[in-house]
């Protein structure tokens, strides 16, 4: 059944058929002849335009596209990201990750050998071995340690252990050694006077026993005492130059703005002067009794009611 075109106009029929009719003709691909091919005119003269009663405009065609979604918390977030400090970078598209960024990669030092490290724990060893029943494998230690060192540093050298624990820690002696020797020293003299302390106690309670195992820990801490003195004293000599000349210009600022206080110790001098008791100086026999003539000769005359001293 046809129906006519001023109905179909009215209800938007036509409108939606040449919507769909437009579309499907522009997702089809050109042929040689499509040209040639016209849309009729229309029959009443007009351009073509549905227009619909009353000079009303035909509704609008239902489009296929969607109002772009607000992007979401993550979405924002991931784009803060993406941006980077400087917003050099551009936010990514949502539902995609943020690049990571690269690392600078600098370059990789020069291993650093632990031969002395090495040759070090195989003496001691060997040194605390000499005390014991097994001071014959103590003495082939000691012997081998300059060249353990040598060996053992080639053979561990580029090693997984080697990379991973040994090297940073080599690389990094430097922030914490210096630190780890000064307090190395008060402790282990304070546990080597605890040690000899509990050495009188159990010879007094007579306890061998205990003496003789006290005796060993003490051989063991002085063992240790002298190497944490032998790597300590290198790294004093810097702080005791600076102190010595630091006193010698302080104490030449002194010299020169008080030389009354003399040049040993100024110090010293300016505590005695404050603190010392003041001192006085008795009178003399000889002037005390010339003073008590004189007033006994003295004319008396109108000073009556005086007294005498």
């Amino acid at each position: 059944m046809h129906l006519p075109r001023h109905l179909l106009s009215a209800h938007g029929i036509e409108t939606v058929k040449a919507a769909a009719t437009g579309a499907r003709e522009s997702a089809e691909p050109a042929g040689p002849d499509d040209g040639a091919r016209q849309p009729p005119a229309p029959e009443d003269g007009s351009d073509g335009h549905e227009v619909g009663p009353a000079g009303e405009a035909p509704p609008r065609a239902p489009s296929d596209e969607t109002a772009p979604r607000k992007p979401g918390l993550l979405d924002r977030l991931r784009s803060r990201r993406g941006r980077g400090r400087g917003g050099q970078h551009q936010a990514p598209v949502p539902g995609e990750r943020a690049p990571r960024r690269e690392k600078a990669k600098g370059p990789r030092g020069r291993r650093v050998p632990l031969d002395v490290d090495i040759s070090d724990i195989w003496a001691f060893g060997g040194r605390r071995l000499e005390h014991t029943a097994h001071y014959a494998t103590g003495r082939m230690l000691q012997f081998q340690a300059p060249a353990a060192g040598v060996i053992f540093d080639r053979a561990i050298a580029g090693t997984l252990p080697d990379r991973i624990l040994f090297q940073p820690i080599a690389r990094n002696r430097d922030k914490y050694e210096d630190a780890a020797f000064l307090i190395a020293g008060p402790l282990l003299t304070f546990s080597i006077t605890t040690t000899i302390t509990q050495m009188q106690a159990a010879a007094e309670d007579g306890d061998a026993e205990l003496y003789h195992q006290l005796d060993a820990k003490l051989q063991f801490q002085r063992e240790a005492f002298m190497w944490a003195i032998q790597m300590m004293l290198p790294r004093l000599a810097e702080g005791a130059k600076k102190a010595r000349e630091k006193k010698a210009k302080a104490d030449a600022q002194i010299a020169d703005a008080f030389p009354e206080l003399g040049d040993d110790d100024p110090a010293e001098v300016l505590a005695s002067m404050l603190f010392a008791p003041p001192t006085f100086t008795p009178p003399t026999q000889e002037a005390t009794n010339g003073k008590r003539e004189s007033y006994d000769s003295a004319d008396d005359s109108g000073r009556e009611g005086a007294i005498p001293l």
